[in-house]
């Protein structure tokens, strides 16, 4: 039986993304057939909002009562507070209550941990359990880091919002050390990239070269799209909005991985550090069927990321400058090249030593 997944999708910035990521991801794995739990870790209530319930201060039990629950140790009878939704996904909403527990949450004894110790009651019924957080790092934020398996990180393809992606990390990297040992960085996301301008894909551009070397980007980008900014004032996915559109079409590499087992999950993502990009939907589409086959192995998983980058790979081009930086003026070209491929066959047998080991 596979493991649950708790993935958190967490920005402390405002508008990059998040609700739509986490509604839009859920809906598409529950298309798939998976069972999956919503959690809205936003005392605005953006997801709950987003879902079809525009008035979320007038729902009767929201999360804010389940927390109470759980820090005043009362016991919480099944399905209490949460809504089927017509989708096929499982709600918690939240409204401004919250707001007033994340207060309360200063006095409580291990006050880091309460969403985890509601999360870890529920875990045996969905495949997947997701939850969106609220623009900050309070401790509402805090508890969904204690939760999670993994994170994905949105980013809007804008200065500001990329800019707030550090302090992120260094919070993340906190988490990992002091709460949650086993927190993954899933990968960044660009939302509500405008590929018409420059500046998008400079941003673009710019979040890849910095952060490429330390996490996964994500190859697919999330186009700005005025279907999907409609869809929040309709309470639909956009999966039921625009089926065909390129929305729909960028969140479904990760609906297809879902399939995988979570050893072959964890091939993926070592094929992904090697590769140092994230699956495009034909390579997911093509993981998934390899997966249910006898010949799947990781050294097929890895063919498969590095075939679709080949057009890429056939003509690599290092600068000068930073060649003479690493080698003798006196070398030649021949020299230059034959010393990279060298140290490229040393660093691929230590990877495989390191893969050998771990077995």
């Amino acid at each position: 039986m596979n493991k649950t997944v708790v993935l958190t999708v967490v920005n402390q910035k405002g508008g990059t993304g998040k609700t739509v990521t986490c509604e839009n991801l859920g809906i598409g794995l529950a298309n798939e057939g998976k069972r999956v739990l919503l959690i809205d870790n936003d005392p605005q209530g953006s997801l709950t909002i987003s879902l079809g319930y525009p008035r979320p201060d007038e729902i009767t039990v929201t999360l804010s009562d389940i927390l109470a629950k759980v820090i005043q140790e009362q016991e919480i009878a099944e399905d209490e507070g949460i809504i089927k939704h017509e989708e096929g996904i499982d709600l918690i909403p939240a409204n401004i209550e919250l707001s007033g527990l994340e207060v309360s949450l200063v006095n409580v004894m291990n006050r880091e941990k309460i969403l985890k110790q509601y999360v870890d009651s529920v875990k045996d019924k969905y495949d997947f359990i997701l939850i969106d957080c609220g623009p900050s790092l309070g401790m509402l934020t805090i508890n969904a880091l204690a939760a999670a398996d993994r994170l994905i990180i949105p980013v809007q393809a804008q200065y500001l919002p990329a800019k707030g992606l550090e302090l992120l990390l260094q919070t993340v990297n906190k988490v990992r050390k002091y709460i949650n040992p086993s927190l993954k960085i899933e990968g960044v996301l660009l939302t509500m990239v405008d590929s018409r301008t420059n500046y998008a894909k400079d941003i673009s551009n710019l979040i890849r070269t910095v952060y490429g070397g330390k996490l996964h980007v994500y190859k697919t980008d999330i186009p700005q799209s005025v279907r999907a900014s409609e869809i929040s004032a309709e309470g639909k996915s956009i999966y039921e909005h625009d089926p065909r559109g390129k929305v729909a079409d960028a969140y479904r590499p990760a609906v297809e991985l879902s399939f995988l087992s979570p050893e072959q999950q964890n091939d993926v993502i070592e094929a992904m550090d090697y590769a140092q990009c994230t699956p495009s939907l034909s390579q997911a589409q093509r993981i998934k069927k390899l997966s249910q086959s006898d010949e799947y192995s990781l050294e097929k998983v890895e063919e498969i990321m590095n075939e679709e980058k080949k057009s890429e790979l056939d003509h690599v081009t290092i600068k000068n400058e930073v060649l003479k930086k690493y080698f003798p003026k006196s070398y030649t070209p021949k020299q230059v090249e034959d010393t990279i491929v060298k140290l490229l066959e040393q660093w691929q047998k230590q990877k495989q030593k390191k893969r050998e080991m771990s077995l």
